[in-house]
């Protein structure tokens, strides 16, 4: 096996979920236990079932709490919406403002035009809000060992 397939095996590996911003408006629907699907653009392909799912609060510049993933699904945003639906943190219309102004993916960047959905359970608030160990950026970023 080639030195590059071993690197990229051990970098899956050594990967335990991700953390993600979530505008603070949005972010105490998240612990309700009503919505259990978080919607990214982007592919996240390290990510899978069991791993950490941490929450960021961009209003507050804190992580604010965290679920395990159960699944994770990448396609096109009608059909993650027609899968998901009201399981979605996002309300309707609040999905399609997404899915047509976020600098990340589509239409500004029609190469980008899939959505990661990520299904959650147990859903909790840490007592106190955490500081952030990496700097966050608006895509987020793995947790690794």
């Amino acid at each position: 096996m080639n030195s590059f397939i071993k690197s990229v095996g051990y970098l899956r590996k050594s990967i335990r979920g991700a953390v993600f911003p979530v505008p603070h408006q949005f972010v105490d629907r998240l612990f309700l236990n009503e919505k259990d699907v978080f919607v990214k653009w982007g592919r996240f392909r390290f990510l899978d079932g069991g791993q950490r799912l941490v929450f960021y609060d961009s209003g507050m510049r804190k992580l604010i709490g965290e679920a395990r993933i159960q699944e994770v699904s990448y396609d096109e945003p009608t059909k993650i919406w027609k899968m998901y639906g009201n399981r979605i943190f996002l309300e309707k219309n609040e999905f399609e403002a997404y899915v047509t102004t976020s600098p990340l993916g589509y239409p500004r960047k029609p190469e980008r035009s899939k959505l990661t959905a990520i299904t959650f359970k147990k859903a909790h608030r840490y007592p106190t809000p955490k500081e952030s160990p990496k700097r966050m950026t608006i895509a987020g970023y793995y947790l690794r060992d």
